[in-house]
């Protein structure tokens, strides 16, 4: 095919002939015509494009990726064996996505089941519904929320805030992440393997001892904890190092972010609270398989010893999941203001504060195990003053709006949304705090909305805020993991087409998917989807969590797989704002395929060239000479192919022609 050809060839609108005529309209035709019928059916024809290209091309498009990453499988093991902090960051990110949706399924077979009174979806198999209420517990807080905070953003963006080149230990942070995936793997065996742990989250003895369980299953989970203990601790120490020994010259502490100062006194909190969880689920093994007592009230041990080692763990553990969350918080109000957070100083000390007196309280948690008046009293008042730190910030953060110019981003009504939640999941928490209120409300549903509210609704839409407001930073690196690799090999394979990497960068996209053929463009259609997902999620999660105060107070008791009558209204109206949550949660992921449909779309269409593969895309009447094929500019070896040129490919392929 010659230039003079291609120069000449007359610029059709990309229509099908049968939505119009057999008559191929010019663009300036269409813009000229003043029958309404043609205006019609183009618009029409621009949705039933757009239609194909979100529930045909793109999901074909899904498919074809793990032949992609197949076909370039030593590219794509050379990105699993990096230590670029960005990249392990991606991973992070990708692993929390999986592992919040496994414990989404998790809680909404719970939910299923508590619809309504009596057997339901589970058959009166009450063993699998703790086997549910224990794995949704466990992954929700050490495989979605703590890898996404502090293993994706604290990776990808720590070392950019100081101005570091990496992490302090390279390798050490790829160990981390490694290490949490089989552990991920053991969690799940726990929940398969003969009845399942259903021990809850906490793994109190004696319902985690061998008496209780005899199978295997809860010793995977116990090795599991260990596992993911020890990557959580090479994260903390790798952090602490990177940012106490990396940091630029011109960068004190009281200079840094304050997402910095968030996950800096995160990683010390992990560094301190992670060993006593490890001795005390070593504890707990030892009783299993060993003969000790340290639990075992027969052989003078007390099974009230394992809830005190638990929970100097465990409330430090809250911290460890809510305090990145603050300072994600902190970086979009700054962003979204365009002003200083209110009180750095302030904000500062009340970190260090939180961090210090959630040592001090893990008590609160036991007020019905048998404590003193004067011990019930102190950890009274301590979980009462903990709460000033965490007021200083709240208020701080509602000055910065005050005195902002705030645009409602969809990050920032996230964040807002995160202030509310917070704030009333706190509310509760100083009402629990009361020694003589807990010992009534202890193991009701209100606990259950308490701490749901803080992180099922608080640190999750502080994940989503920060999701939204740096997923386009992070999409402009190079560090994408299946991007990283595939476009250098795009440079050498079709560099005779586009030229330099810089083409590949700036037009191969573009020459994918034409955003200005559909009706909505990608960036109107992305504004629509996540504002669409904060306003079902904000509302869902609401009708979830709220009336389960209601239940606590009424005297339900959590944990239980059914219940009378009295309160099947109340947990109908949760059951149903969790399939919402659910839906919304798909909002996300539509999002998300939206967001990085150019990617998907340029990867398998790499893979359509290179492999000389056929995509049918029967979008246009445009017509190349397949004899051609190699003459063709990049955008015209992108351009769809018909249904008859198709066809046709595959009779020759089929029929070869015999040369002589």
């Amino acid at each position: 095919m010659n230039n003079n050809n291609k120069n000449n060839k007359t610029k059709h609108i990309p229509y099908p002939n049968a939505l119009l005529d057999d008559h191929l309209y010019t663009p300036e035709e269409v813009r000229n015509s003043d029958d309404i019928l043609i205006q019609i059916k183009i618009f029409a024809y621009k949705w039933f494009d757009f239609a194909y290209f979100i529930f045909i091309r793109l999901p074909l498009s899904i498919l074809c990726l793990p032949i992609v990453l197949f076909k370039n499988r030593r590219a794509v093991a050379e990105t699993f064996g990096t230590t670029n902090h960005k990249t392990i960051g991606i991973f992070y990110l990708m692993f929390s996505i999986m592992a919040g949706l496994v414990g989404t399924f998790f809680s909404l077979l719970i939910r299923l089941e508590l619809a309504y009174p009596g057997n339901q979806i589970l058959n009166g198999n009450y063993q699998f519904y703790n086997v549910l209420i224990t794995s949704h517990g466990l992954i929700m807080i050490f495989f979605m929320v703590m890898p996404a905070l502090i293993g994706g953003f604290g990776n990808w963006f720590i070392p950019l805030m100081i101005g570091a080149p990496d992490m302090a230990f390279p390798r050490l942070n790829a160990f981390s992440f490694w290490a949490l995936l089989v552990s991920f793997i053991l969690l799940l065996l726990s929940a398969v393997i003969e009845d399942g742990a259903g021990t809850g989250w906490t793994l109190y003895p004696p319902l985690s001892s061998i008496v209780a369980h005899s199978g295997p299953s809860v010793d995977f989970a116990i090795f599991s904890l260990h596992i993911a203990g020890a990557s959580s601790l090479a994260g903390a120490i790798n952090m602490l190092c990177t940012i106490t020994g990396m940091r630029t010259a011109n960068m004190p502490f009281f200079k840094m972010p304050l997402f910095v100062w968030s996950i800096y006194v995160t990683s010390m909190l992990l560094l301190l609270a992670l060993p006593v969880l490890a001795a005390g689920i070593t504890m707990l093994l030892t009783d299993r398989h060993f003969n000790t007592s340290f639990f075992e009230a027969m052989g003078g041990g007390d099974p009230v010893l394992y809830q005190h080692i638990f929970w100097f763990f465990g409330h430090p553990e809250v911290y460890i999941l809510i305090l990145p969350a603050f300072g994600i918080v902190s970086q979009i109000l700054e962003s979204s203001g365009h002003i200083k957070v209110s009180g750095y100083y302030g904000m500062v000390y009340a970190i260090l504060s939180i961090g210090f007196l959630g040592f001090l309280v893990w008590a609160h948690h036991m007020f019905t195990v048998g404590l003193d008046i004067d011990t019930r009293a102190y950890f009274s008042a301590a979980t009462l003053i903990i709460a000033i730190p965490t007021g200083i910030k709240i208020f701080n953060w509602l000055l910065t709006i005050w005195g902002g110019r705030i645009k409602l981003t969809t990050p920032m009504l996230f964040s807002l949304g995160f202030l509310f939640l917070f704030t009333l999941g706190g509310l509760t928490g100083l009402i629990l705090a009361i020694a003589g209120i807990d010992t009534a409300l202890h193991d009701t549903y209100y606990v259950v909305a308490h701490f749901h509210y803080v992180l099922s609704m608080g640190a999750v839409f502080a994940i989503f805020a920060g999701f939204y407001f740096w997923l386009p930073i992070m999409y402009k690196s190079p560090h994408i993991p299946a991007d990283y690799n595939l476009r250098y090999r795009m440079v050498s394979d079709l560099s005779k087409y586009i030229g330099t990497e810089k083409a590949v960068n700036d037009n191969v996209n573009n020459a994918v998917i034409n955003w200005s053929r559909y009706p909505v463009t990608k960036e109107r259609l992305l504004g629509t989807f996540s504002r669409l997902h904060f306003y079902s999620m904000f509302i869902s999660v609401n009708i979830t969590f709220f009336p389960m105060h209601f239940l606590g107070l009424a005297g339900m008791p959590r944990r239980i797989p059914d219940y009378p009558d009295y309160y099947m209204l109340l947990n109908t109206v949760a059951s149903f704002g969790a399939i919402s949550a659910v839906i919304s949660i798909l909002l996300f992921i539509l999002y998300l395929l939206v967001f990085f449909s150019n990617s998907i779309i340029l990867w398998t269409t790499y893979l359509i060239h290179r492999y000389d593969l056929l995509f049918i895309r029967i979008e246009t009447n445009e017509i190349f000479d397949l004899n051609d094929y190699e003459d063709l500019t990049l955008e015209e070896r992108l351009a769809p192919i018909t249904e008859e040129q198709h066809l046709a490919a595959i009779e020759e392929a089929n029929n070869p022609k015999r040369v002589s």
